[in-house]
């Protein structure tokens, strides 16, 4: 993803301030995004995006669309959307995954909270997810996100720990995701259909409760 500096943006206008805006993909669940407005591409993940206050930006993900603004001193409004079934947080400065106080881009575990960012063998991965060698340092032997699933196998490398995962290392909310695409359907109906069909594999597999299942076949019908 390109991400525009406060220079670019600025470079042949008057433009008085810029301010950092972070996007975050609550559940890590892969779909590509975009935020219109800031020059970024289609991906997915998180991303620190430079952002000029005054005006309505738009973010697209999963076959949704939704405004938000960004005003001096920074304040995101509104600071979480959710683009069906999947939840963006919007926050104000750089990228901090683990909200450990240090931005992503200086934290040597930027997955764990670490704010002390101690590192005893001084490898540039912090101690509190270097346990094992491999669960920050790419190691392509490891467990990257800490699922149970190894890297080679691992289907969404970035799924939370703290969600039950598939045999191929994806969350309900990933399963849904990467089986049911809304562009992909001309008809509604169909789309719903396949996010019902998954939810009720996901829920078979022990990923989501009945609830859960009902929330996502309700913003799939909503959209």
């Amino acid at each position: 993803m390109w991400l525009p500096t406060a220079t670019e943006i600025s470079s042949g206008r008057i433009t008085l301030r810029n301010i950092d805006v972070s996007v975050t993909d609550v559940d890590n669940s892969g779909v590509d995004w975009i935020v219109r407005g800031v020059g970024s591409d289609w991906a997915p993940g998180n991303a620190t995006l430079v952002h000029v206050p005054g005006l309505v930006y738009l973010l697209q993900a999963n076959g949704a669309s939704k405004v938000y603004t960004v005003a001096c001193p920074c304040a995101v409004n509104p600071s979480e959307l959710e683009m069906n079934g999947v939840q963006f947080r919007l926050g104000c400065g750089s990228l901090d995954s683990d909200e450990d106080g240090v931005p992503d881009a200086h934290d040597n575990c930027p997955g764990v909270g670490n704010s002390d960012q101690i590192d005893i063998d001084d490898d540039g991965v912090g101690d509190a997810c270097d346990v094992d060698g491999d669960a920050c340092d790419g190691d392509s032997d490891g467990d990257g996100d800490g699922d149970g699933v190894e890297n080679g196998s691992d289907h969404c490398p970035l799924s939370p720990s703290s969600q039950p995962v598939d045999g191929e290392g994806c969350t309900g909310a990933q399963t849904i995701a990467r089986s049911c695409h809304r562009d992909q359907f001309v008809q509604l109906g169909r789309f719903v259909r396949c996010v019902a069909q998954a939810a009720n594999g996901a829920v078979a597999n022990g990923l989501l409760t009945p609830t859960q299942k009902a929330e996502f076949v309700s913003g799939a019908a909503r959209q």
